[in-house]
């Protein structure tokens, strides 16, 4: 083979791998596009046991394409608090399982329907209009550029057959701790084990690599090397996400071990075994041997693993040492800004921080009326202090949202993007309507402005209502419910209604001489109470737009 037909190959290889890993990316992120939305309810499923988080993992990993993206979005998932490390072992497990899907995929000869794919792909993103059909599009295109890369892999390596002394280097690596390490390092580069496995099977299709010996050890450390990005996301992460990256790595290495062992003393068996399930001959069915026997190493290490996860969790308990320290109230607690953001997870993070926010305003709304019926001032400068908090969230959020609302996230969450913003200003002022409250109870402390019994009963009345006014709507704006919209706004409505009674009443009362001429304040206190009524129900419409007219039309036609 002459200098340019090598320089011709190498171009080709690199040409391949390139469309490859570009391909696997544009899917990849497609089906992210598409699938990540239900990150909730997989978070859910996730905290029922390990083995239901074990199929999460596999499930999930299996759609997107990408173990990496699912071990990294678990272990930022840790990291923020919304799962715990026993939690994220069941998904890890899962996603090594999972991701043998693409092994398999392109072990297949589906090069002649590549074109295809990425024809139709082309047509979905460029000329049709729903998002969702869009994303649709790029997963094919996605499809149809890793199988033509795929092509031009085979392509370029089926010209190795000139070059006897290379065929004869990669299958002479017999040694299980080079194969092992070869295995790790080219993952680890690639970032991908499903890259460096479809190269193995690429060669594989192409005769150049006739060894499934080799192939099992490289598949081995390719594993360990997967974990790469999960412990690259977890450097910037408190401890227990560090904790369920090593979890990951400690899974790979150990299994590693043990199969390394069982194949240096059944690999022929073994072998044989996967060669007789490999449908095919020559070429064709050497890749499938390769896959299969991926997908048979990865649900052994699963079987093998599984009884001893949470020993796994705890080995990394005694490896990483120690506790986090406590959050400071002027910090962020699910959202991590040094790390970098996932799209698919980025709005369940700010839905907890915003839910945070809330809780912190109804928590001051709490004090700052009770210091008011009760005369006692003890907790106001908690109070101030909590509305700096606020204040902290209500920018720090907005910040987060500003810069993922320039991702490529996922359509089901996008929509709701517009809406958050409007949610943390509301809850900002919400805390500025507390603070309000308390200065009232220093001004009634300070005039000892005296409320009639009956005044006193009408505000706390009234005031409770707009605590579960609030609740409700915190509450719908988290789970993204409808079912108490109606409740809501009739709850809204007779606060409305309220605050032009009790301000008779008042009146009133000042008139008969029930109520200090000082108790003017007793007004305020009311509309303060109205305007969080108001700012309530905007949270709980927020993401609800479409819905408000419909529930108004119910309300008239009642």
């Amino acid at each position: 083979m002459g200098n340019s037909a090598i320089s011709a190959m190498i171009l080709g290889l690199c040409a391949g791998l390139g469309f490859f890993l570009y391909g696997m990316k544009l899917m990849s992120v497609g089906l992210e596009k598409v699938a990540g939305s239900k990150m909730k309810d997989i978070l859910n499923w996730c905290t029922k046991n390990t083995g239901i988080g074990v199929a999460v993992g596999v499930i999930f990993t299996a759609v997107i394409q990408s173990s990496s993206a699912t071990t990294v979005m678990v272990t930022s998932f840790v990291n923020s608090g919304l799962l715990s490390i026993y939690q994220a072992i069941g998904p890890i497990i899962g996603a090594n399982v999972g991701t043998a899907v693409t092994g398999q995929l392109v072990s297949f000869k589906l090069d002649a329907v590549a074109p295809i794919f990425i024809l139709v792909g082309v047509i979905m993103i460029n000329f049709m209009k729903k998002p969702m059909v869009k994303n649709v599009g790029e997963v094919l295109f996605g499809f149809g550029v890793l199988f033509f890369g795929m092509s031009t892999l085979k392509s370029s390596m089926a010209r190795l057959e000139d070059l006897p002394s290379v065929v004869d280097a990669i299958n002479s690596v017999n040694n299980p701790v080079a194969a092992i390490g070869i295995g790790l390092l080219i993952t680890g580069v690639l970032q991908s084990s499903s890259a460096a496995v479809g190269i193995v099977i690429g060669m594989a299709a192409s005769g150049i690599f006739t060894n499934l010996t080799t192939a099992n050890y490289f598949i081995l450390g390719s594993n360990i090397g997967a974990t790469t990005p999960a412990v690259l996301a977890s450097l910037q992460g408190n401890k227990n996400a560090k904790r369920a990256a090593l979890s990951d790595v400690l899974y790979n290495a150990i299994t590693a071990l043990v199969f390394a062992f069982v194949f240096m003393v059944f690999g022929d068996k073994f072998n044989s075994f996967i060669m007789d399930i490999s449908n095919g001959s020559g070429k064709y069915q050497m890749s499938r041997a390769v896959a299969n026997s991926q997908l048979t190493i990865k649900v052994a290490q699963m079987i093998v693993a599984f009884p001893i996860a949470k020993y796994i969790v705890k080995l990394s308990e005694t490896i990483i040492k120690g506790a986090d320290k406590e959050i400071e109230p002027c910090e962020l607690k699910y959202i991590n800004r040094g790390a970098a953001i996932l799209p698919t997870t980025c709005v369940l993070q700010a839905t907890r921080e915003i839910n945070r926010m809330g809780v912190h305003a109804i928590e001051n709304l709490d004090r700052a009326f009770d210091a008011l019926i009760s005369k006692d001032l003890s907790k106001i400068d908690e109070v101030y202090e909590t509305e700096k908090q606020i204040d902290y969230l209500s920018k720090e959020i907005t910040n987060y949202l500003v810069k993922i609302a320039q991702t490529d996230m996922p359509i089901n969450d996008a929509k709701y993007i517009d809406g958050y913003f409007h949610v943390v200003s509301d809850i900002e002022r919400i805390g500025d309507h507390a603070e309000n409250i308390a200065e009232f109870a220093q001004t009634r402390v300070k005039d000892d402005i005296h409320f009639s019994e009956v005044g006193v009963s009408e505000l706390t009345g009234m005031y409770n209502k707009v605590k579960n006014l609030l609740k409700l709507s915190l509450e719908a704006f988290v789970n993204k419910e409808k079912t108490h919209l109606l409740e809501i706004q009739l709850l809204e409505d007779e606060i409305d209604g309220l605050e032009v009674q009790l301000e008779k009443n008042h009146v009133k009362r000042m008139t008969e001489g029930t109520c200090s001429p000082k108790s003017a304040i007793y007004s305020d206190l009311v509309s303060n109470f109205e305007r969080v009524g108001d700012h309530s129900i905007n949270i709980a419409y927020a993401i609800f737009e479409d819905d408000e007219d419909s529930v108004e039309e119910k309300l008239q036609n009642a």
